[in-house]
């Protein structure tokens, strides 16, 4: 039924062969069952480099925003360079030509930035503090030391009931004072 496998094949790779012979003949359950026991094959990659693309970030001299490419090739056919060229400007900028033009380094994120546009963060306005009572976010004012939970709609309505407070603890220590002295 299977032929004879070469030699340099890994010996896991049999199995796998074998497990994929079986899985037309097997009902669904044991099937899946099969699939589980047998390991995947593992792929040795190379070791200098692993084949992949490598991401770049790439920019003409006085440009503000890097431009994200997903490899070196794609920057270079964006800037009309060579590859070497930007493989050049990122490992050693001062032995390429193309340095005085552009700059390149290696992305940092593993994916490109998000084409999402980015909202304008909305100011907080600082709190302005007058005469110890503070305006809210809302434009209220309030004071949590003299009036705990209270707000006033306007600076004169605060400046009005810390006038009356004061009025009030005044004749308090007032009555007090008449009382201490009989």
């Amino acid at each position: 039924m299977l032929a004879a496998l070469p030699e340099v094949a890994p010996p896991e790779y049999g199995a796998v062969v074998a497990a994929a012979a079986s899985v037309a003949a097997a009902p669904r359950h044991q099937r899946s069952l099969a699939a589980r026991r047998v390991a995947q094959p593992s792929v040795p990659q190379a070791a200098s480099h692993s084949g992949e693309p490598k991401a770049c970030e790439m920019r003409r001299v006085g440009d503000v925003a890097w431009r994200y490419f997903g490899s070196r090739a794609d920057a270079a056919r964006a800037f009309n360079v060579t590859r070497s060229g930007v493989s050049g400007l990122i490992k050693d900028p001062s032995k390429t030509r193309s340095r005085e033009t552009f700059e390149a380094r290696s992305a940092t994120a593993a994916e490109p930035p998000s084409k999402k546009r980015k909202l304008p963060t909305k100011k907080i306005p600082r709190s302005i503090s007058v005469e110890g009572g503070t305006q809210r976010a809302s434009g209220k004012w309030a004071d949590s030391k003299r009036f705990p939970g209270r707000e006033f709609d306007d600076l004169d309505a605060y400046r009005a009931a810390k006038k009356q407070r004061t009025a009030r603890r005044e004749e308090y220590n007032a009555r007090n004072a008449r009382r201490r002295n009989q």
